[in-house]
């Protein structure tokens, strides 16, 4: 009795699974389907790992002292670099962790801060005169850092590498930027128009308009960018020297709330370090031009007189 009870449940367990002859072989099947996309679901669904939030950092250009300060407060500070440099800030290793380098705009270097088993690599940008825009551009985890010369980018994806592509974007004296502003883990390029304190951001590298522009900043300050709260969406910052503080933006909005924090010197400048020319010494530049036009339209109205004596008349 045992024997063939047991036969007739492996058999019963047989047509189960073949799906033949028993209903209750149709509802395991389908509870099992169901299991099956009850996980799917859950794993499609479920939320991105959240990033760390990135720090603020400063550069004193004067002594070549770098200072940070993370999202908890604590203040980081070291040297590396000359006066002078121009600092960049970024994951040159692919370790998950953003570390110094420095542009030095008299040889058009770039030199990455090494660590205690590897030294210091430098390299040159492809082009003199240009500026440089630290970014991940093909998504690979990995920063390098590629070149912004007047209106036009040079994608390089290597530390070091060859361009291996161009867009335009921008006008000559815009101040270049570089993040990710539509979170989709690729760098793109955006520049700040001090004249009009305004960013434009682009959200693909190409040639084209802008994807975002709003009222941001002021000529006297500096742009920086970072994913502020750890949201995997890079938004803006506006340090103040005059003020040493940080208005940090979570939005790509002119009406976003800004969040002030009380950091820096004066003379400290944020990574890129870059900004127009300003407003003040523009103006001055067009009184100078619009003062000597109106010099050379009162001459020409009251007529040009030869400031010699005439030779045809006989002297006296």
């Amino acid at each position: 009795m045992t024997r063939n009870a047991n036969r007739l449940t492996a058999s019963a367990l047989e047509q189960v699974v073949a799906g033949k002859g028993y209903c209750c072989g149709v509802i395991i099947r389908r509870a099992l389907f169901g299991v099956l996309l009850a996980i799917l679901t859950h794993v499609s669904q479920a939320p991105a790992l959240a990033q760390s939030p990135d720090s603020l950092v400063l550069f004193d250009p004067d002594t070549a002292r770098w200072h940070s300060r993370s999202p908890d407060g604590a203040i980081n500070e070291f040297s590396f670099g000359d006066p002078g440099d121009v600092p960049l800030w970024g994951d040159w290793d692919c370790d998950g962790v953003d570390s110094a380098a420095v542009f030095q705009p008299s040889s058009d270097g770039i030199v990455i801060r090494g660590t205690s088993d590897s030294g210091h690599r430098t390299f040159r940008l492809p082009v003199t005169d240009a500026l440089p825009l630290g970014g991940d551009w093909n998504g690979d985890g990995c920063d390098t850092v590629s070149a912004y010369h007047t209106d036009r980018v040079l994608v390089i994806n290597e530390l070091g590498g060859p361009v291996e592509k161009e867009f335009f974007f921008g006008v000559a004296g815009d101040v270049p930027i570089a993040g990710d502003f539509d979170g989709d883990g690729i760098s793109s390029v955006g520049v700040f128009r001090t004249g009009l304190s305004r960013v434009y951001l682009r959200n693909t590298l190409d040639t084209g308009g802008a994807d975002l522009d709003y009222a941001f900043g002021s000529a006297q300050g500096y742009i920086a960018v970072g994913d502020w709260n750890g949201d995997g969406l890079d938004t803006l910052a506006h340090f103040r020297p005059e003020d040493g503080a940080f208005s940090i933006s979570m939005e790509h909005s002119a009406d976003a709330f800004p969040i002030i924090i009380d950091f820096g010197e004066s003379a400290w400048i944020p990574p890129g370090g870059l900004k127009g020319p300003e407003p003040a010494k523009k103006a001055r530049i067009l009184l100078l031009v619009v003062t000597a036009l109106f010099a050379v339209g009162a001459i020409a109205a009251a007529g040009w007189k030869r400031p010699f004596r005439d030779e045809r008349q006989s002297p006296a």
